[in-house]
């Protein structure tokens, strides 16, 4: 089945990339591109020797995510680090797939390269990854970054030894909020027995239960015909991933729970990085380091004026009080319990010491 599988994905890329112009660089709409070098891969770099080797990236964000502009500036600096003898090819907006089959992919190895998932999937490979996703974790950008920057994000990855993918750096996908059609969210009863859209992560479903609604998971490529067609209520992501794609349509209210911070790990096939030269996997980690650097600036950046576009687009926008944070955070307090014996007591001890360092 895994041949057929990996026959089927090849077939797929080749499209792709056929349809996508591929060999010309990156599939990405220069408009996006942090600078001209970017939407210019011959001014990012010298004329490569020889044969330019490329990486695939594949991720489910649209091309405006600050995900994407990773991929692109990492693709820039990727140019310029090599003299232009390797590049990126980057498929947005589940062009490849959704996150479990591109991670299936990598782990095959031989169709893509690289893809940055929120931290649900990944957990299939190391299930101590399931912690990224314990609600209220942090309070802001400052306490993330010292958390996965560190010991924590080190242990993680650690954690994926002998698993046919590797990390290369911590990305940013955003504190996820809640947003629903009918009715706004002001307090837990509002949100009682509503179907609330969730990723298939075990620790999103329990929380959103705990919250007193319906956890309902639905593929992200299919969300959002499942907003409009009422499959789900509502459904919760961070702000970029509610403009990119357009949930404003199907969606009115938009509440700035901020229940979980989504960590985008940036990840390399196995395969792929055994297969470069020690001066080839050095480019490939400084460009992943700086690139993360710069689109987890560009997240905070532009959240702000995402925010304004999403009342613009019609959606009313409620911050939570302190007290309504409070709720939440008390009615969830607990959900890390069930998870103890999938992840280990020992990784439970070490996730909550370095919270408490960062704090």
């Amino acid at each position: 089945m895994k041949k057929i599988f990996s026959l089927v994905l090849a077939i797929v890329l080749v499209l792709s990339l056929a349809a996508c112009g591929g060999g010309s660089g990156t599939a990405v709409n220069p408009t996006t591109a942090p600078d001209a070098a970017a939407a210019d891969p011959a001014a990012a770099s010298p004329p490569a020797a020889g044969p330019v080797k490329k990486l695939v990236a594949a991720h489910v964000l649209d091309q405006t995510h600050p995900v994407h502009q990773g991929f692109v500036e990492m693709d820039r600096l990727l140019k310029e680090l090599s003299g232009g003898t390797m590049a990126l090819d980057i498929f947005p907006s589940s062009a490849l797939g959704d996150e479990e089959p591109t991670l299936e992919a990598m782990k095959m190895g031989g169709t893509i390269d690289l893809s940055a998932p929120s931290a649900a999937p990944v957990s299939i490979y190391a299930k101590q990854f399931l912690v990224c996703d314990f609600p209220y974790s942090f309070l802001n950008y400052d306490q993330v970054w010292k958390f996965y920057d560190g010991k924590f994000g080190d242990y993680l990855y650690g954690q994926l030894e002998g698993s046919g993918i590797k990390g290369l750096a911590w990305w940013d996908n955003g504190f996820r909020n809640l947003t629903t059609t009918n009715k706004p969210i002001n307090s837990l009863e509002d949100l009682k027995g509503m179907k609330i859209r969730t990723m298939s992560s075990p620790v999103h479903m329990a929380a959103m239960n705990a919250l007193g609604a319906a956890a309902t998971p639905v593929p992200f490529g299919e969300l959002y015909s499942a907003l409009q067609q009422g499959v789900a209520e509502g459904q919760e992501n961070p702000v970029a991933n509610i403009l990119g794609n357009k949930f404003y349509e199907v969606q009115n209210y938009l509440m700035m729970s901020r229940h979980f911070f989504d960590p985008s790990p940036l990840l390399i096939s196995q395969k792929t990085w055994d297969s470069l030269t020690p001066e080839q996997q050095g480019w490939v980690k400084e460009a992943a380091v700086k690139a993360g650097e710069y689109m987890r600036q560009v997240s905070i950046d532009e959240e702000a004026a995402k925010l304004e576009q999403l009342e613009n687009e019609g959606m009313t926008v409620i911050h939570f009080s302190e007290e309504q944070l409070k709720a939440f955070q008390e009615a969830t307090k607990e959900v890390y319990k069930g998870f103890i014996n999938d992840v280990g007591q020992d990784c439970i001890d070490l996730y909550m010491k370095c919270i408490e360092e960062v704090k």
